[in-house]
């Protein structure tokens, strides 16, 4: 009976020795598949920050792509205005010009009207 005694002893110490090497075993496993599930997700995060910042720097480059467009067109548009603005006023000038002139002849046909009595009493 001693030697059952021993053997069941010897089960008991095996047992309890698989029993807490089979749990330090699943430990560690479940403890580096927490690591590799942590650092996935870290590696996601970093990804995800580094994608929101390229698309803000993205934004960012688009909104002064679209400034320096409408900086030319506004340039564009104000030359634009300024030609029209000299091209009326030269056609103002010229029209003041064409109205002095008729003025002139006016008054010089005027002056010729007053004048043709005047010649006809000194030819009669």
């Amino acid at each position: 009976m001693e030697m059952i005694g021993i053997i069941g002893l010897e089960l008991v110490l095996v047992a309890a020795v698989t029993y807490f090497a089979t749990r330090y075993f699943l430990e560690q496993r479940t403890d580096a598949s927490v690591r590799r599930k942590r650092d996935e997700a870290d590696r996601i995060v970093a990804e995800a920050e580094s994608r929101r910042r390229d698309a803000a720097l993205e934004a960012k480059d688009e909104a002064i792509r679209l400034r320096a467009e409408l900086d030319r067109e506004l340039i564009q548009r104000r030359k634009e205005v300024e030609r029209i603005e000299r091209r009326i006023e030269q056609k103002e000038e010229t029209f003041e010009q064409k109205a002095v002139g008729l003025d002139a002849r006016e008054q010089t046909i005027r002056q010729q009207e007053q004048e043709i009595p005047r010649a006809r009493e000194a030819w009669e």
